[in-house]
């Protein structure tokens, strides 16, 4: 078999190029003076199906005004996946509020909502619902649980861009939604974020968050976090390219699925039960099962490397085992110090991902999934080889 030539990540040509010629030339190249920005936000928004955004220098920072504009305090308890970037619970912890490590769901990797009620205390203040890979999280379940018990549900849709949850595309499911537009996302200038949301009370407050208290009347201290004109302009030339994009990679990962679930051992997510109509596939996600095979993952994921598909493990370790923060290293964070668990109670919590970061989690970056259809079909190919000599690996 000759060696697979995969996509290159990032594609661009013409019309970037032209974006930030028009920027440069124009001098204007901070929000507070030039106009691409604010036309980034708007039509972002509009294609992910909100009526408001807010853009921001990258995916944590707008996290952490999403937080910070719901009324996130010292000592407030945030649920949160274990099996997530670390930006996600960093942003809890730069608020000075408490993360909650709850479990997740061994069909999406995403929270599940019924281990999210049992973590539920009089200090639960909000609930971060990440779209891993781009596959949505139950929000069905999670809005009708944050509406019960009266706190507020974030969408951490950083892998997300463009999926599409029972009808509807994600971050407007919630009541805020935070994106990330660093160089691997399928929506990238490099670094950038943008909060997204159809309150406007809620919008006018993260914008407020995000220029030093502008427009609170001294209500809002704020801070810096605008995007800049360059950033906004490479991704208004980006932003044209992803309907397109992201129909091929939910098509190639429908394709893939297929051909996977033949394999014995190797499980693709489903899809339909969960609700997910389009997976943005930032990640293709999937389980590897080692009892089948007879071999660890590590086994498998070089082999499967050596064959020239590139295939991750995932998140190896669970952030409650981090030393950062199984030894409480917050900083000045002291509320945030002050409320954690032990590793040990989340350990305990969470036995799914236990079993998802250290043996069955695998997943193939977002580029490989723009590759044609036959390129797509020679990783099941390789797969099922791995199967039949799996004695030797």
């Amino acid at each position: 078999m000759n060696p697979i030539t995969w996509p290159e990540w990032p594609i661009f040509g013409a019309p970037e190029e032209e974006a930030v010629l028009r920027v440069l030339r124009s001098g204007n190249w901070g929000r507070l003076t030039g106009t691409e920005a604010e036309q980034f936000e708007t039509e972002f928004a509009a294609y992910q199906e909100c009526r408001y955004g807010v853009a921001t220098p990258c995916g944590t920072t707008a996290l952490k005004l999403a937080l910070l504009a719901l009324g996130i305090a010292a000592g407030d308890e945030v649920i949160v996946p274990p099996y997530t970037f670390v930006a996600t619970v960093g942003a809890v912890v730069q608020c000075n509020a408490v993360p909650v490590f709850v479990d997740i769901h061994p069909d999406s990797f995403c929270l599940d909502p019924a281990r999210v009620v049992e973590a539920i205390t009089p200090r639960t203040k909000a609930i971060i619902a990440v779209h891993l890979g781009g596959m949505p999280a139950e929000m069905n379940a999670l809005s009708e649980i944050a509406k019960q018990h009266g706190f507020a549900l974030v969408e951490d849709a950083s892998h997300a861009h463009g999926s599409v949850y029972r009808g509807r595309k994600v971050g407007g499911l919630g009541d805020v939604g935070c994106f990330s537009f660093q160089a691997s996302k399928n929506l990238n200038c490099g670094e950038g974020g943008i909060v997204v949301t159809n309150d406007e009370p809620l919008y006018r407050r993260v914008r407020s968050q995000s220029d030093w208290g502008r427009g609170s009347e001294g209500q809002i201290l704020g801070s810096n976090y605008r995007m800049t004109e360059l950033q906004a302009a490479l991704l208004r030339a980006q932003l044209t390219r992803l309907p397109e994009q992201a129909a091929q990679r939910d098509s190639n990962g429908k394709l893939l699925d297929s051909l996977l679930a033949e394999i014995p051992g190797i499980r693709p997510l489903p899809r339909t039960e969960l609700g997910c109509d389009t997976n943005g596939y930032h990640l293709y996600c999937f389980r590897y099962d080692e009892s089948a095979w007879g071999v660890p993952r590590a086994n498998f994921v070089a082999a499967m490397n050596a064959a020239g598909v590139p295939v991750q493990p995932g998140y190896t370790a669970p952030l409650y085992d981090w030393p950062v923060f199984a030894e409480r290293r917050f900083g000045p964070w002291s509320a945030s110090a002050a409320g954690y668990a032990s590793p040990e109670t989340h350990r305990e919590r969470c036995p799914v991902m236990e079993r998802v970061s250290r043996k069955e989690g695998c997943w193939i970056k977002q580029s490989v999934l723009l590759a044609a259809p036959e390129q797509i079909a020679q990783i099941a190919t390789i797969a099922q080889d791995l199967w039949e000599g799996r004695a030797s690996l």
